[in-house]
């Protein structure tokens, strides 16, 4: 679901790590509220795995084509386990909510899970209050599997 309105950017180890350490040095424009605590965390997160630059299942920076604006984040929580599933997490920038941005890039993010063999399933989960998460997950064919008092979990299945 490549739109000509975004692109996506493979956020790099040393933007991980100013990210990490609020020095922000991500290439180009960005939206006022971009990046925040959730994309910290989740930089952060890639650090820890130790996810290389290289590696497809990474951050991804989300880029408005026109302007060359950075809106948000998109990316993996890790590699596929042993079940072939893999996580996905995702953030839009306050002031840039509401376009369809965060519904896109799952949509692609979900699109390049795909494509790699050793995945079967995505996964991904939202707080039980944050109704337009869920709206975007849904759009992209994502099912509630459970939930819990804060969190709702939704499976995606990959067709083989």
């Amino acid at each position: 679901m490549p739109s000509p309105r975004l692109r996506y950017r493979r956020a790099t180890i040393d933007e991980a790590l100013a990210l990490v350490q609020e020095t922000v040095v991500i290439e180009g424009p960005t939206a006022r509220a971009y990046p925040d605590e959730g994309t910290r965390f989740f930089a952060l997160r890639m650090l820890e795995r130790g996810t290389a630059d290289a590696d497809i299942f990474g951050m991804y920076h989300v880029v408005e084509s026109e302007g060359d604006t950075t809106v948000g984040h998109v990316g993996f929580h890790g590699a596929p386990g042993d079940d072939h599933a893999t996580r996905i997490g995702y953030a839009i920038a306050e002031d840039v909510r509401g376009r369809g941005y965060a519904t896109e890039a799952v949509g692609w993010i979900v699109e390049l899970a795909m494509a790699q063999p050793e995945v079967t399933m995505v996964r991904a989960d939202t707080a039980r209050t944050n109704l337009a998460s869920q709206r975007v997950l849904e759009r992209n064919g994502f099912v509630p599997v459970r939930g819990d008092g804060a969190n709702v979990f939704y499976e995606y299945a990959v067709d083989p």
